[in-house]
């Protein structure tokens, strides 16, 4: 959750790619949203986030990486 709350990532958590993070950002607002919202954000993060971005590792996510993914 550090990722989440802009804090510095672990080493060990630095391990884990950024479709884990994705995931869990979704698992944590699923009680707080609406089904329909959770829906749309789950579309949007399996269709477009994970297939360019969700191999990445967090620390390896570059303002060229963002730039082109946007």
């Amino acid at each position: 959750t550090a990722l989440l709350n802009g804090n510095p990532v672990s080493p060990a958590a630095a391990r884990r790619r950024f479709a884990y993070y994705c995931d869990e950002w979704l698992r944590l607002r699923k009680s707080s949203i609406r089904e329909s919202t959770y829906v749309k954000y789950s579309t949007v993060i399996e269709k477009h986030i994970k297939p360019l971005l969700g191999g990445c590792f967090p620390l390896g996510i570059t303002t060229a990486a963002i730039d082109a993914f946007s």
